[in-house]
């Protein structure tokens, strides 16, 4: 109906393992493309599943194995409509890259970024703006201390590489996953971690500063998904400094190299 009243629009497909991946999935793919230039792209999203599930049917979470599978799906039907439409058009999503262990696309992968809202692109587009904010500062000076990232368990072996790979030497960084209590430890991405998760599992953390992304807080910035405040939070972890850090790769630099 959307094609035939002439609108364009872009796809996410919500993929839940033994529903609609396998032979599923290339039927979703075949049918979708086949509306093309209506249909734009179809982003490859993993069922986000909380342990509130009672009563609720029985879905598994994707793990390497499946989630291989699901990205060895999206490169044949990648290489297959580039050749014929002109398009990638199927983009898996970071977090499905992430489980399935493959490494991230390259920007020019993404043809422009058309899904970044649905984490699409997201982690390439952070990197990006985090090189060249490396390049561009390279040789300034920074505040020498010891800082601590917590970050969702499914980045932070990325935010790991990253620290190491463009962080100042002058400042020592711990990266802590932090296990979400609230949603159950199968929500792993940053934006789900609640007050009350932070303020227990950092309770004994050494650093002088923590650096937590403002992904964490709705829009106003002020509360955590659990109603903590970031007031309360602060209270908690004084007399550490807790640094709230936009979500792009310069703003975390930024943050790194501290105010000299």
């Amino acid at each position: 109906r959307l094609a035939d009243a002439g609108l364009h629009f872009h796809c996410q497909i919500v993929l839940c393992p033994g529903y609609n991946d396998g032979d599923e999935l290339r039927r979703t793919l075949t049918d979708l493309s086949a509306l093309y230039p209506a249909a734009q792209s179809a982003a490859l999203v993993p069922v986000g599943l909380t342990k509130f599930r009672e009563g609720l049917d029985h879905v598994v979470p994707f793990n390497r194995e499946t989630a291989g599978a699901v990205m060895q799906i999206a490169h044949e039907f990648q290489e297959k409509l580039l050749q014929e439409i002109g398009t990638r058009f199927v983009f898996p999503s970071d977090e499905m890259v992430l489980i399935s262990g493959e490494q991230m696309p390259s920007p020019e992968e993404y043809e422009g970024f058309p899904q970044i809202e649905n984490g699409v692109g997201l982690l390439c587009r952070f990197e990006e703006s985090l090189r060249q904010a490396a390049e561009e500062s390279a040789g300034l000076p920074a505040v020498p201390r010891k800082v601590r990232i917590p970050c969702g368990t499914s980045i932070a072996p990325v935010m790991r590489r990253w620290v190491d790979t463009y962080g100042p030497e002058e400042v020592q960084v711990a990266v802590q996953p932090i296990r979400n209590t609230f949603f159950g430890e199968t929500v792993t991405v940053t934006g789900l971690i609640t007050g009350g998760d932070l303020k227990t599992q950092l309770a004994d953390a050494p650093e002088q500063e923590i650096l937590l992304c403002g992904n964490t807080l709705r829009s106003e910035g002020d509360l955590f998904l659990d109603d903590m405040s970031l007031d309360e939070l602060r209270a908690a972890l004084a007399p550490r400094k807790l640094t709230i850090v936009p979500n792009t790769g310069a703003a975390l630099l930024s943050a790194l190299r501290g105010s000299p």
